[in-house]
């Protein structure tokens, strides 16, 4: 029983590192913006996609193809480069000329942007899932207790502790993200002290998109395989994650990944007695706890005061 608590344990961390990313994406986007961008999940599929086709280029597993290490890293970079720029000209093409307007406004567009990237992503591919290549997704395992912890779990898991310590090193390290910070907290007041909030928020998008790019094809290695339709699912993931975590929230963001992960796994994956629940409850499970942490603490786990963004004098 212990060796299954911790398999599932570790599927539960893995998955929820990819939550992680998508839902920070989620609230650098809402904190700088005060929308919420459900495209950001089709932006996920593109940048996947794209690194699957960088790793083609590369030949990964052919006899001169690059190494998969090697191709691994430049597909990511590719991919979080493309949903930088994407998700900057969604900013600057499309909410920029809206966000005075109601706040139904932004949420319709996004909507509507995601309908229609999911049909371009159809267009450039097919119905076919566009599968993975299998030579460039680790291989091997590593067993410590009787527990088999997957190479390609430990290199997500890696991963997405890299971008979130790096974009946390960024917000606290820099004049930018000290901007940001500030722009979080109080938008106006930021824009009446001189801090450029135009600038301040495209950051927020090109950061946010290049955190989807990057997921993407983690995601990608993570399934085996991307179709043009699944952002939905990815965004919605990762905005449930977001909600449950605090959208005002960096620290929320990644509590509400993994929380969201753990629930997914561990009520699909346990049994109780002669009960177990089929796979296909985990999108019920899912929405169960948004909607249990929304009834019981609205602002969600670590949206209060002590854990928002916050300018350090």
């Amino acid at each position: 029983m212990s060796e299954l608590l911790t398999e599932l344990l570790v599927n539960a961390l893995t998955l929820g590192s990819l939550y992680v990313l998508v839902a920070l994406g989620y609230v650098l986007v809402y904190s700088v913006l005060r929308i919420f961008h459900l495209v950001h999940g089709d932006v996920v599929v593109l940048g996947g996609m794209l690194g699957i086709g960088v790793l083609h280029l590369l030949g990964v597993g052919g006899p001169r193809g690059a190494p998969a290490w090697l191709a691994l890293g430049v597909a990511t970079l590719v991919a979080g480069v493309a949903g930088a720029v994407v998700s900057w000209g969604i900013e600057v093409g499309v909410y920029r000329r809206i966000r005075t307007r109601s706040r139904l406004t932004p949420l319709l567009a996004a909507l509507g942007l995601s309908l229609v990237l999911e049909n371009l992503l159809l267009l450039a591919t097919s119905k076919d899932p566009i599968p993975f290549p299998v030579a460039a997704i680790p291989q091997g395992y590593v067993e410590i207790a009787g527990v088999r912890f997957l190479h390609v779990s430990m290199v997500i898991v890696g991963a997405a502790i890299l971008l979130l310590g790096g974009v946390a090193a960024f917000i606290r390290g820099t004049r930018l993200g000290t901007a940001m910070l500030a722009v979080a907290q109080d938008a106006e007041a930021a824009l009446l002290i001189g801090v450029p909030v135009r600038r301040v928020t495209a950051a927020g998008f090109l950061m946010a998109g290049a955190l989807a790019g990057a997921a993407g094809v983690l995601f990608g290695m993570y399934i085996g395989s991307l179709t043009w339709f699944i952002g939905s699912g990815f965004g919605i993931r990762g905005f449930s994650a977001a909600l449950i975590g605090g959208l005002s929230s960096i620290v929320g963001a990644g509590l509400g990944g993994y929380v969201l992960a753990v629930g997914e796994i561990f009520g699909v994956g346990l049994r109780l007695g002669p009960f177990q629940l089929d796979p296909s409850w985990r999108d019920a499970i899912a929405f169960l706890l948004v909607v249990v942490v929304l009834i019981f603490r609205p602002e969600g786990l670590l949206g209060g005061r002590a854990y928002t963004w916050q300018v350090r004098n």
